[in-house]
């Protein structure tokens, strides 16, 4: 709530906008900007949140992303798992494949 220093009353949000539009649009694209420079800076930079902060970038303005890949033999019925699956994922991955079978028209 921002408050009339003159009077201490709130100001209206139409108010506002009558009176500050430019502004009021132009403060969200401002402060997105400085977010991304510091962020651009930390991913360029050698600190502890260098990796961190080149991953992030790197997933919304590259189009990076995490995935594990699952090869499935759907005539055999069986799962061959890349050996990067841990036992929780083989165990979740076995669990989609036996849903699968049990749906009309799947895993067929």
């Amino acid at each position: 709530m921002l408050l009339n220093p003159e009077s201490g009353r709130p100001i209206d949000e139409a108010t506002l906008r009558q009176h500050f539009e430019h502004e009021l649009e132009q403060g969200v694209h401002k402060a997105n900007s400085a977010v991304g420079q510091s962020l651009f800076q930390k991913a360029m930079g050698n600190g502890h949140q260098s990796v961190a902060a080149a991953i992030f970038w790197l997933k919304c303005r590259a189009g990076w992303r995490e995935r594990v890949d699952v090869t499935v033999d759907i005539k055999g019925g069986v799962l061959v798992p890349p050996g990067a699956l841990t036992p929780e994922q083989w165990i979740a991955a076995q669990a989609a494949l036996n849903a699968a079978r049990t749906e009309p028209g799947k895993g067929e």
